[in-house]
């Protein structure tokens, strides 16, 4: 256990590289809701043309943002949630004596497979971010900022085949900004006649106690994805591998 009366030195935030399999869309900020004209669909005759390459070919067709803010009776309270169809995405919150926020959001693309077969797919998603988490130098057990974001892929049942953690961060643990770039490679395979939403969730929370503050921000710039397609064993197939 952390103890919260020691000032926070942490250099950097924490990042992991967990696949979690076979949890439902509640588990990555609820159900979303792509029109039919927006969706991508994959044909035999388009992947001959070669990989996909995202937002190069066509821009993101998920670009959900969410924010709330709860000040409190004499607080503060701060959210801001943004993403667009170009590869940016930002969510903040901050909040100060009794205040609460939260923000988070949806970045990504929506797949249809059409090919009338199943479909081994290599993905390749690069970004750069930006994440920041502060707190109280010494706070109380209410004052706490956290910021999350995972790498996910959803398909039309409604189920997250593959879920790769990219940061978890709270203030009990750091109190930090960071920049950088990554990249994360999924191996998946995608069911004829089925959709798939690859998709960066990011959230971030805020809550502070009287005379206190609490502040988490991520931003996400230049998201691209890279998509090569094969066509997949009969046998069943491993639903999801990872490099980091």
């Amino acid at each position: 256990m952390h103890d919260r009366s020691k000032p926070h030195r942490l250099a950097g935030l924490l990042a992991s590289a967990l696949l979690l399999p076979g949890c439902s869309a509640s588990d990555v900020g609820g159900e979303i809701r792509v029109h039919v004209a927006r969706q991508h669909a994959l044909s035999s005759e388009q992947l001959t043309a070669g990989p996909v390459h995202l937002p190069g070919d066509r821009g993101f067709n998920i670009h959900v943002k969410k924010s709330s803010r709860n000040p409190g009776p004499d607080g503060g309270a701060t959210s801001d949630s943004d993403a667009t169809a170009d590869g940016r995405a930002l969510c903040l919150a901050q909040a100060a004596d009794g205040g609460s926020a939260s923000a988070d959001f949806h970045l990504g693309h929506r797949f249809v497979n059409r090919t009338g077969s199943p479909q081994s797919v290599q993905i390749e998603v690069e970004y750069e971010l930006d994440q920041a988490i502060e707190a109280s130098p010494v706070p109380t057990a209410r004052t706490l900022a956290t910021a999350d974001m995972d790498l996910v892929v959803v398909d039309s049942r409604k189920r997250s085949i593959a879920k790769m953690g990219v940061v978890h961060a709270t203030s009990d643990e750091a109190a930090a900004t960071l920049s950088s770039r990554d990249r994360r490679t999924l191996t998946l395979r995608f069911e004829p006649g089925r959709w798939y939403d690859v998709i960066l969730f990011g959230q971030v929370h805020a809550d502070a106690d009287e005379g206190q503050k609490a502040r988490a921000r991520l931003d996400v710039g230049q998201l691209k994805m890279h998509l090569s397609f094969s066509p997949a064993a009969t046998q069943p197939a491993e639903q999801a591998k990872s490099t980091s």
